[in-house]
């Protein structure tokens, strides 16, 4: 909660930029996105868990900036979230895609089972805890761009989408970190965005 605290003028700038944005903006938001992202540790400085969660804010702004983009099909933004993003590695002080390090399993450590940190009803029996908490989370920014709560859902689903696409095509071809899009349609798969 206070990573979210700390983070809510940052979330709105980010969504503000992602939506309205022209193609010199999305300098901006490729900017902030490695800055947010490059922690500044040593490899063997604590916890693995607790590490892995100082990249949430990366993780909320990768998910407001790249709902927002889609919702206005703003694309230059979008790539420049999705793809022009990246960090520093701490092992092998490279710079790598973004996308590779945060995204909902990597932040919130399956291993760990952090996210039963998550202040969300039942996290332990949901599919996708983490992206359903982001859902619910982020459509308190997004309303003003997004008011129905089924268009929100849409775009949303879409993005992790788009997201688990780019991210097969840049970091691994033979898997992906899937999110809620991959079991909301499953009943009415004739309603699917995707």
């Amino acid at each position: 909660k206070q990573y979210e605290a700390l983070s809510e003028i940052l979330l709105n700038m980010f969504s503000t930029i992602s939506y309205y944005g022209s193609r010199k903006h999305a300098r901006l938001l490729t900017q902030t996105l490695n800055r947010i992202s490059s922690l500044p540790l040593e490899r063997n400085d604590g916890l693995v868990p607790l590490i892995n969660l100082q990249y949430y804010p990366a993780l909320l702004l990768l998910y407001i900036g790249g709902i927002s983009a889609l919702a206005s099909e703003n694309y230059h933004c979008l790539k420049a979230i999705l793809i022009d993003s990246s960090y520093r590695d701490i092992t092998s002080n490279e710079r790598k895609t973004l996308i590779s390090k945060v995204y909902t399993w990597s932040v919130f450590d399956s291993a760990s089972n952090t996210h039963k940190w998550l202040p969300i009803e039942n996290a332990e029996s949901r599919y996708t805890p983490i992206s359903d908490y982001l859902n619910q989370f982020l459509f308190q920014y997004l309303s003003v761009y997004l008011p129905d709560n089924r268009d929100f859902d849409e775009i949303f689903d879409l993005f992790e989408y788009i997201l688990n696409v780019v991210y097969m095509d840049l970091v691994d071809e033979y898997w992906s970190p899937y999110g809620s899009y991959a079991w909301r349609y499953r009943k009415y798969r004739k309603k699917a965005p995707i």
